[in-house]
Protein backbone atom coordinates (compact mmCIF):
# COMPACT_ATOMS: atom_id res chain seq x y z
CA UNK A 1 0.00 0.00 0.00
CA UNK A 2 0.90 3.51 -0.80
CA UNK A 3 2.26 5.18 1.76
CA UNK A 4 2.16 9.34 2.22
CA UNK A 5 5.16 11.07 3.96
CA UNK A 6 3.50 13.74 5.82
CA UNK A 7 5.37 17.48 6.02
CA UNK A 8 4.15 19.57 7.99
CA UNK A 9 3.25 22.93 7.87
CA UNK A 10 2.78 25.85 10.05
CA UNK A 11 0.14 28.71 9.71
CA UNK A 12 0.80 32.43 9.77
CA UNK A 13 -2.10 34.53 11.71
CA UNK A 14 -2.47 37.96 10.17
CA UNK A 15 -4.56 41.01 11.76
CA UNK A 16 -6.03 42.72 8.91
CA UNK A 17 -9.18 45.59 9.84
CA UNK A 18 -9.53 44.94 13.01
CA UNK A 19 -10.25 41.41 12.37
CA UNK A 20 -8.08 38.17 13.47
CA UNK A 21 -7.30 36.24 10.55
CA UNK A 22 -5.86 32.48 12.45
CA UNK A 23 -5.20 31.07 8.64
CA UNK A 24 -3.89 33.59 6.70
CA UNK A 25 -1.01 32.45 4.96
CA UNK A 26 0.61 28.47 5.20
CA UNK A 27 4.28 28.14 5.15
CA UNK A 28 6.46 24.77 4.89
CA UNK A 29 9.85 24.20 6.09
CA UNK A 30 12.88 24.21 3.45
CA UNK A 31 16.27 23.85 3.18
CA UNK A 32 18.93 25.58 0.53
CA UNK A 33 21.60 22.89 0.25
CA UNK A 34 23.88 25.06 -2.30
CA UNK A 35 23.60 28.12 0.96
CA UNK A 36 25.16 26.41 3.56
CA UNK A 37 22.35 24.05 4.21
CA UNK A 38 20.31 27.40 5.06
CA UNK A 39 17.18 26.67 7.13
CA UNK A 40 13.67 28.63 6.75
CA UNK A 41 10.30 28.65 5.88
CA UNK A 42 8.44 28.63 2.03
CA UNK A 43 4.50 30.09 1.84
CA UNK A 44 3.22 27.18 -0.14
CA UNK A 45 1.36 29.22 -2.78
CA UNK A 46 -0.22 27.16 -5.20
CA UNK A 47 -1.66 30.13 -7.16
CA UNK A 48 2.18 30.65 -7.95
CA UNK A 49 3.46 28.71 -11.01
CA UNK A 50 7.30 28.84 -10.30
CA UNK A 51 8.36 28.16 -6.96
CA UNK A 52 10.65 31.50 -5.74
CA UNK A 53 13.51 32.87 -3.93
CA UNK A 54 13.70 35.91 -1.99
CA UNK A 55 16.82 37.83 -2.94
CA UNK A 56 16.48 40.33 0.12
CA UNK A 57 15.72 37.92 2.62
CA UNK A 58 19.43 36.36 2.45
CA UNK A 59 22.77 37.81 4.17
CA UNK A 60 25.48 39.46 1.72
CA UNK A 61 27.69 36.34 1.16
CA UNK A 62 24.44 34.28 0.17
CA UNK A 63 23.11 37.07 -2.18
CA UNK A 64 26.84 36.80 -3.70
CA UNK A 65 26.35 32.97 -3.72
CA UNK A 66 23.35 33.66 -5.83
CA UNK A 67 25.11 35.54 -8.76
CA UNK A 68 27.75 33.79 -9.06
CA UNK A 69 25.22 30.88 -10.61
CA UNK A 70 24.72 30.78 -14.20
CA UNK A 71 21.17 31.09 -15.47
CA UNK A 72 19.56 28.15 -17.11
CA UNK A 73 16.72 30.38 -18.35
CA UNK A 74 14.22 33.14 -17.00
CA UNK A 75 10.75 33.32 -16.39
CA UNK A 76 7.46 35.35 -16.39
CA UNK A 77 6.58 36.36 -12.66
CA UNK A 78 4.00 38.78 -12.02
CA UNK A 79 4.18 40.30 -15.03
CA UNK A 80 8.07 40.52 -15.59
CA UNK A 81 11.07 39.20 -16.61
CA UNK A 82 13.38 37.17 -13.83
CA UNK A 83 16.34 34.84 -13.60
CA UNK A 84 15.61 31.39 -13.17
CA UNK A 85 18.52 30.02 -11.19
CA UNK A 86 19.81 26.14 -10.52
CA UNK A 87 19.84 25.74 -6.83
CA UNK A 88 18.47 23.00 -4.45
CA UNK A 89 15.57 23.11 -2.40
CA UNK A 90 15.09 20.34 0.10
CA UNK A 91 10.93 20.69 1.58
CA UNK A 92 10.87 17.45 3.78
CA UNK A 93 11.15 14.42 0.98
CA UNK A 94 10.37 17.33 -2.01
CA UNK A 95 13.82 18.23 -3.80
CA UNK A 96 13.72 20.82 -6.24
CA UNK A 97 16.25 22.24 -8.58
CA UNK A 98 14.92 25.21 -10.25
CA UNK A 99 13.95 28.37 -8.40
CA UNK A 100 12.72 31.89 -10.15
CA UNK A 101 15.00 34.33 -8.07
CA UNK A 102 13.45 37.76 -7.02
CA UNK A 103 16.31 39.47 -6.16
CA UNK A 104 14.51 42.34 -3.99
CA UNK A 105 11.63 40.47 -2.77
CA UNK A 106 11.83 39.41 0.82
CA UNK A 107 12.60 40.64 4.09
CA UNK A 108 15.62 39.23 6.05
CA UNK A 109 14.04 40.46 9.43
CA UNK A 110 10.87 38.71 9.10
CA UNK A 111 10.96 35.09 10.71
CA UNK A 112 8.77 32.48 11.79
CA UNK A 113 9.87 30.59 15.03
CA UNK A 114 13.29 32.58 14.60
CA UNK A 115 13.89 31.14 11.37
CA UNK A 116 13.47 33.64 7.49
CA UNK A 117 10.67 33.18 5.17
CA UNK A 118 13.12 32.26 2.36
CA UNK A 119 10.72 32.13 -0.74
CA UNK A 120 7.51 30.55 -1.93
CA UNK A 121 6.78 26.96 -2.81
CA UNK A 122 4.49 26.78 -6.13
CA UNK A 123 2.51 24.52 -7.87
CA UNK A 124 5.27 23.39 -10.37
CA UNK A 125 5.97 21.49 -7.38
CA UNK A 126 3.06 18.85 -7.56
CA UNK A 127 1.71 19.40 -10.79
CA UNK A 128 2.41 15.59 -11.59
CA UNK A 129 1.43 14.44 -8.51
CA UNK A 130 -1.32 13.58 -6.17
CA UNK A 131 -1.66 16.23 -3.63
CA UNK A 132 -3.17 15.15 -0.06
CA UNK A 133 -3.18 18.52 1.98
CA UNK A 134 -4.74 17.40 5.56
CA UNK A 135 -5.76 20.89 7.50
CA UNK A 136 -7.43 19.43 10.51
CA UNK A 137 -3.61 18.23 11.24
CA UNK A 138 -1.76 20.36 9.30
CA UNK A 139 -0.08 18.69 7.01
CA UNK A 140 0.36 17.79 3.41
CA UNK A 141 1.78 14.60 0.90
CA UNK A 142 2.63 14.30 -2.22
CA UNK A 143 1.89 10.55 -4.02
CA UNK A 144 2.01 9.13 -7.28
CA UNK A 145 -0.65 6.07 -5.69
CA UNK A 146 -3.95 6.68 -4.21
CA UNK A 147 -3.92 4.83 -0.88
CA UNK A 148 -7.08 2.24 -1.39
CA UNK A 149 -8.70 3.84 1.56
CA UNK A 150 -8.92 7.06 0.12
CA UNK A 151 -9.99 5.97 -3.54
CA UNK A 152 -13.31 4.31 -2.26
CA UNK A 153 -16.38 6.32 -1.82
CA UNK A 154 -14.96 9.21 -2.89
CA UNK A 155 -16.91 11.68 -4.57
CA UNK A 156 -14.23 13.76 -7.02
CA UNK A 157 -15.15 16.98 -8.61
CA UNK A 158 -13.63 17.58 -11.69
CA UNK A 159 -9.77 19.24 -11.87
CA UNK A 160 -7.74 20.83 -14.95
CA UNK A 161 -4.67 23.24 -14.83
CA UNK A 162 -4.94 26.12 -17.24
CA UNK A 163 -2.21 27.14 -19.67
CA UNK A 164 -0.50 29.49 -16.55
CA UNK A 165 -0.39 26.83 -14.34
CA UNK A 166 -3.55 27.18 -12.22
CA UNK A 167 -5.25 24.65 -10.76
CA UNK A 168 -9.31 24.94 -11.17
CA UNK A 169 -11.41 22.94 -9.28
CA UNK A 170 -15.17 22.49 -10.48
CA UNK A 171 -17.50 23.83 -7.44
CA UNK A 172 -21.53 24.30 -7.69
CA UNK A 173 -22.81 27.07 -7.47
CA UNK A 174 -26.80 27.22 -6.47
CA UNK A 175 -26.12 23.64 -7.58
CA UNK A 176 -24.96 24.67 -10.75
CA UNK A 177 -21.37 24.08 -12.23
CA UNK A 178 -18.78 26.59 -12.31
CA UNK A 179 -15.16 26.83 -11.88
CA UNK A 180 -12.53 28.73 -9.47
CA UNK A 181 -9.15 28.95 -9.02
CA UNK A 182 -7.46 27.28 -5.93
CA UNK A 183 -4.84 29.37 -4.97
CA UNK A 184 -3.25 28.04 -1.41
CA UNK A 185 -1.69 31.88 -1.40
CA UNK A 186 -4.62 33.56 -0.85
CA UNK A 187 -5.30 31.76 2.73
CA UNK A 188 -7.39 33.88 4.29
CA UNK A 189 -10.52 34.16 1.47
CA UNK A 190 -12.98 31.89 1.12
CA UNK A 191 -13.72 33.00 -2.50
CA UNK A 192 -12.34 36.19 -3.60
CA UNK A 193 -14.20 37.80 -6.45
CA UNK A 194 -14.76 40.71 -9.17
CA UNK A 195 -17.05 43.40 -8.10
CA UNK A 196 -20.04 42.32 -10.70
CA UNK A 197 -19.98 38.68 -9.69
CA UNK A 198 -19.96 40.23 -5.83
CA UNK A 199 -23.07 41.75 -6.19
CA UNK A 200 -25.12 38.69 -7.80
CA UNK A 201 -23.20 36.46 -5.21
CA UNK A 202 -23.52 38.32 -1.53
CA UNK A 203 -26.32 40.91 -0.26
CA UNK A 204 -24.31 43.45 -0.93
CA UNK A 205 -23.52 44.75 2.23
CA UNK A 206 -20.01 45.66 3.06
CA UNK A 207 -19.18 44.48 6.38
CA UNK A 208 -15.63 44.61 6.56
CA UNK A 209 -12.87 46.72 4.27
CA UNK A 210 -9.13 45.85 5.03
CA UNK A 211 -5.61 46.01 3.43
CA UNK A 212 -3.46 42.82 1.98
CA UNK A 213 -0.16 42.69 0.56
CA UNK A 214 0.26 40.89 -2.71
CA UNK A 215 3.47 40.42 -3.62
CA UNK A 216 4.97 43.97 -2.53
CA UNK A 217 1.64 45.71 -3.26
CA UNK A 218 -0.87 46.64 -1.33
CA UNK A 219 -4.30 46.18 -2.17
CA UNK A 220 -7.81 46.97 -0.92
CA UNK A 221 -10.85 44.56 -0.31
CA UNK A 222 -14.17 44.37 0.94
CA UNK A 223 -16.14 41.41 1.82
CA UNK A 224 -19.62 41.09 2.79
CA UNK A 225 -22.10 38.11 3.29
CA UNK A 226 -22.73 35.61 0.94
CA UNK A 227 -26.43 34.95 -0.40
CA UNK A 228 -25.51 31.40 -2.52
CA UNK A 229 -24.63 28.14 -1.33
CA UNK A 230 -21.54 26.53 -2.80
CA UNK A 231 -20.88 22.82 -2.76
CA UNK A 232 -18.10 20.84 -4.40
CA UNK A 233 -18.77 17.00 -5.81
CA UNK A 234 -22.16 17.65 -3.27
CA UNK A 235 -20.45 18.52 -0.55
CA UNK A 236 -21.38 21.54 1.39
CA UNK A 237 -18.53 24.43 1.03
CA UNK A 238 -18.81 26.95 4.07
CA UNK A 239 -18.23 30.10 2.51
CA UNK A 240 -20.42 32.56 4.60
CA UNK A 241 -18.19 35.96 2.97
CA UNK A 242 -17.14 36.51 -0.19
CA UNK A 243 -14.57 39.49 -0.86
CA UNK A 244 -13.51 41.78 -4.08
CA UNK A 245 -10.97 43.92 -4.66
CA UNK A 246 -12.20 47.82 -3.66
CA UNK A 247 -10.60 49.55 -6.72
CA UNK A 248 -9.86 46.49 -9.09
CA UNK A 249 -8.32 46.87 -12.25
CA UNK A 250 -9.70 46.57 -15.92
CA UNK A 251 -7.43 43.29 -16.70
CA UNK A 252 -8.83 41.73 -13.01
CA UNK A 253 -12.17 42.41 -14.12
CA UNK A 254 -11.88 40.51 -17.75
CA UNK A 255 -9.57 37.28 -16.25
CA UNK A 256 -12.29 36.21 -14.37
CA UNK A 257 -14.92 36.08 -17.47
CA UNK A 258 -12.78 35.17 -20.44
CA UNK A 259 -11.84 32.52 -18.05
CA UNK A 260 -15.33 31.42 -17.09
CA UNK A 261 -14.46 31.96 -13.50
CA UNK A 262 -16.75 32.16 -10.19
CA UNK A 263 -13.41 33.93 -8.22
CA UNK A 264 -10.36 32.75 -6.72
CA UNK A 265 -11.05 30.31 -3.61
CA UNK A 266 -8.26 30.12 -0.90
CA UNK A 267 -7.67 27.33 2.17
CA UNK A 268 -10.62 28.94 4.34
CA UNK A 269 -13.35 26.78 2.20
CA UNK A 270 -11.70 23.34 3.12
CA UNK A 271 -9.92 23.78 6.19
CA UNK A 272 -12.41 20.87 8.07
CA UNK A 273 -11.09 18.45 5.66
CA UNK A 274 -8.39 16.47 4.10
CA UNK A 275 -8.35 18.12 0.32
CA UNK A 276 -7.19 15.75 -2.73
CA UNK A 277 -6.00 17.20 -5.34
CA UNK A 278 -4.87 14.45 -8.07
CA UNK A 279 -3.65 15.92 -10.73
CA UNK A 280 -2.50 13.29 -13.42
CA UNK A 281 -6.03 12.53 -13.40
CA UNK A 282 -8.07 15.91 -13.10
CA UNK A 283 -10.06 15.62 -9.91
CA UNK A 284 -10.07 16.67 -6.42
CA UNK A 285 -12.54 15.24 -3.74
CA UNK A 286 -12.71 16.25 0.12
CA UNK A 287 -12.56 13.53 2.80
CA UNK A 288 -13.00 13.66 6.52
CA UNK A 289 -9.24 13.46 7.96
CA UNK A 290 -8.29 11.01 10.61
CA UNK A 291 -5.02 10.01 12.69
CA UNK A 292 -5.47 6.93 10.46
CA UNK A 293 -4.97 7.94 7.54
CA UNK A 294 -2.28 6.17 5.03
Amino acid sequence: MPKAIWIPFQWQEAQLGGHNFPHAALFVPGTLPGLGNLRGWFQFDLGAPTSVLYGAALLPEQRHLITQLEPVGTAIFNGQKHPLVNTACHVGPWHLERLVYLEEFGDRGETIQGHPILGTIGSDSVREYILALDYPHQRLARLTTLPPAWEQERAWAPLQVSDHGHILLQVEVDGAPRWVIFDTGSSLFHLLTDAQQWNQLTTGQVTETFPISAWGVERRVQGGPARVTFSMAGTPLTIPRIHKLANESEAERQFLAAHNLVGIAGNAPFVQYMLLLDLPHQRAAMRVASDGSP
